[in-house]
């Protein structure tokens, strides 16, 4: 997707993170098409921390050796640079085994192994938007052109 990699280039460029902390509200962009139809690729999702873990919750966790251990998965990031340290799932919780929850993307075929720990689990969702990529683009756009124009004066 031609807006994916645009973006993509823009926010590595400028040094732009991938999320964003706002008023006990997390926003962040998502990479990958694991959770496809219920959130998009290239979407911004509005997130939160989490409370009770429900069955059935879109949840946000944080495991590093996930990309070697499964099929992989939706990403989102914490940082513009993708650490290891700053990978983050987004995928929806199916059972529970003991303390520990299992998750799967709504658009893989099976289920995520090993389960996820409770401690592991840093957000919640609430809502994504595609629309915010676009508002972003135009934004950043505007600022550079804004930039080129007052250098050239």
């Amino acid at each position: 997707m031609w807006l994916e990699a645009v973006l993509l280039v823009i926010v590595f460029a400028f040094g732009i993170p991938f999320s964003y902390d706002v008023g006990g509200y997390h926003l962040a962009f998502v990479i990958g098409e694991s959770m496809e139809p219920t959130i998009p690729e290239s979407s911004f999702v509005l997130l939160q921390e989490p409370g009770e873990i429900e069955m059935g919750q879109i949840v946000v966790f944080n495991r590093q050796s996930y990309a070697k251990e499964s099929q992989g998965g939706s990403v989102i990031s914490s940082q513009a640079c993708m650490d290891a340290d700053d990978l983050f799932i987004i995928h929806r919780i199916v059972a529970q085994s003991g303390e520990d929850f299992i998750t799967k993307g709504d658009n893989n075929q099976k289920e995520d192994s090993p389960p996820v720990r409770k401690e592991d689990i840093r957000w919640v969702y609430l809502h994504h938007s595609l629309f915010l990529p676009i508002v972003l683009l135009l934004l950043v756009a505007a600022l550079i052109l804004d930039s080129i124009l007052i250098w050239r004066e």
